[in-house]
């Protein structure tokens, strides 16, 4: 099914992928520097990408010296330019699509890096600044400059810096991020990085965090599972938490015994303005067009399906088209 076949075909992308030869550089640095990743995601991110196995293996094995060079010498023959891909996208109905920094690896993709590679396309990509969260006045600042550099959102990743959401000393973050008005991307979900709790991106943390600041817009990344019940009440309890369901197949929402099932019975009742759509495409290894047919195909009324292809996200990011609702 193409992103042509249904009304509100369009969609807005939470997580979308965008393998530019450095930013790919960089999400291999970031998969080789937590255990189990590679081995789980290498080959689809091959395959997906057209990179010979032997290049992708080349570059994780690069060394901090002159690495982002060699690197990028390494994948340009293999992949495509900014202009490309934003083509390729808008071709498949994409209105916007939020870009992350990979993980702050050791070198790590500068946030002016990503501001540099979105301000040519401003009504078609949306970046989200990474923070570092261990010094959290530091990170504040970092916000403050990244809003002015244009970047329009946050990225928090809890367990790579072993701090859970809730942890006060963040308050000078979420702080800026009301200062500029921008909304923050927690990770709340399942992490192949074995020595760190998984407790650490548990959502009842943002259940906190969105008591002591009301008007933060926050998004809980990859859905929440395997805290299902609790996510969803979360987010049905706190009018400023949303839902980023990414880095999981639609197909999963539907299916019996994947732990999904509460959000699945709420996603048409009291979450259908609380869910927003994310690809990760190149993290799932499919098209796509292949993602937005498993989400048309299953089954949600009209109303209910524009809302997580769309609308919901384009309230939550205020994009200058305002938000409609389906026929």
């Amino acid at each position: 099914m193409s992103a042509g076949t249904r009304p509100g075909a369009r969609f807005a992308d939470m997580f979308g992928s965008f393998p530019t030869a450095e930013r790919l550089a960089f999400d291999i640095r970031s998969f080789g520097s937590v255990e189990g990743y590679h081995d789980m995601f290498g080959a689809r991110l091959s395959r997906i990408l057209g990179v010979p196995r032997d290049v992708l293996a080349a570059v994780g094995q690069l060394s901090e010296v002159d690495y982002v060079k060699r690197a990028v010498e390494l994948l340009e023959p293999h992949t495509r330019s900014a202009a490309e891909l934003v083509a390729d996208l808008t071709a498949q109905g994409a209105t916007a699509t939020v870009l992350h920094n990979p993980l702050p690896t050791t070198p790590y993709l500068s946030n002016d890096s990503l501001a540099e590679l979105v301000a040519p396309f401003p009504d078609r990509l949306i970046g989200f600044c990474r923070i570092r969260a261990e010094d959290p006045e530091a990170a504040a600042a970092e916000i403050r400059r990244c809003a002015a550099l244009g970047l329009r959102g946050v990225t928090f990743t809890p367990f790579w810096h072993r701090m859970r959401a809730n942890d006060p000393a963040l308050d000078p973050v979420y702080r800026a991020c009301l200062d500029a008005d921008l909304p923050i991307w927690i990770h709340t979900s399942v992490f192949w990085e074995r020595r760190t709790p998984l407790s650490f991106e548990h959502p009842l943390y943002l259940d906190e965090v969105a008591t002591r600041f009301p008007d933060l817009r926050i998004i809980a990344g990859h859905g929440g599972w395997p805290w299902i019940p609790e996510m969803v009440t979360v987010a049905w309890r706190q009018t400023n938490v949303y839902i980023d369901f990414s880095a999981f197949r639609p197909r999963h929402l539907a299916t019996a015994g994947t732990g999904w099932d509460m959000l699945w019975y709420q996603l048409p009742r009291m979450l259908s303005h609380k869910v927003v759509f994310g690809s990760t495409w190149q993290l799932l290894g499919l098209p796509v067009s292949d993602v937005l047919a498993e989400l048309d195909g299953l089954g949600l009324d009209g109303r209910t399906l524009h809302r997580w292809r769309y609308a919901n996200l384009a309230g939550v990011l205020r994009l200058p088209e305002a938000p409609e609702e389906a026929p």
